[in-house]
């Protein structure tokens, strides 16, 4: 069986979360022979974001010929489930009709297409958390929808548009490692903001770089380049 599908997520948010922002969708057509991409976001109380995840999957990945738009929105969601502590009973944003009557504690709708162990992780998430709400939201809303705060009557979320962005991201960049280069003092900013988005990080160490000008005023010699790894983790 994947490694994706039997493997839990790894992330565990703090208590504090009131509510969780959910997307998923497809590179290119639905179902795509590509894969699809995934993304939640963590919100206090208080409007602040406490965490955000997004990755990419592949139909070899998942053990599907073809990765599904309702498999996508489905996976987000399991995942944002696993990472929420014992007990969490909050709100749960999507914007998929199919996904909402799916992972509500009283849903009944179908899970036609989708596999076993994901239906398992779910149930298993819907164990340990509490009582918990699902809604509604209308999904790609314009500006102007943003500013009413609904959409023909449907809610929306600036959260959930960073959702989307995060899956259209997550569909570009790099699946296994990137390297980034810094001054000294960033090593700290660098890190946390790229693990804010659910990379891992490896290591630092100083690049030699021959030739290196001076700094501009003249006063010092140029100073080393630091050099950064991290991985793309898009299940943890």
């Amino acid at each position: 069986m994947p490694k994706v599908l039997n493997e839990a997520s790894v992330v565990r948010l703090p208590p504090g979360v009131a509510c969780v922002y959910t997307d998923g969708g497809n590179i290119g057509r639905n179902p795509s022979p590509l894969g699809g991409s995934w993304s939640w976001v963590a919100v206090d109380a208080h409007g602040a974001k406490v965490a955000q995840r997004a990755g990419v999957v592949t139909p070899a990945e998942v053990g599907m010929s073809k990765v599904t738009n309702n498999f996508t929105e489905l996976l987000a969601v399991v995942l944002a489930l696993e990472a929420l502590s014992d007990g969490w009973a909050g709100q749960l944003y999507t914007d998929s009709k199919v996904t909402r009557g799916r992972v509500g504690q009283d849903g009944s709708a179908s899970f036609r297409g989708i596999p076993g162990p994901l239906i398992a992780r779910l149930c298993a998430a819907r164990r340990r958390l509490g009582r918990y709400t699902v809604h509604l939201v209308a999904g790609h809303p314009t500006r102007l929808d943003l500013h009413r705060g609904h959409r023909k009557g449907v809610p929306v979320s600036r959260w959930n548009v960073l959702c989307d962005r995060l899956c259209q991201q997550a569909a570009r960049v790099t699946r296994r490692w990137v390297l980034n280069f810094c001054s000294l003092e960033m090593i700290g900013d660098w890190k946390r903001e790229l693990e804010l988005v659910g990379m891992k990080y490896i290591r630092s160490v100083i690049w030699h770089k021959l030739g290196a000008p001076p700094q501009f005023q003249g006063r010092w010699p140029a100073q080393a380049a630091l050099y950064q790894r991290y991985t793309a983790v898009p299940y943890a």
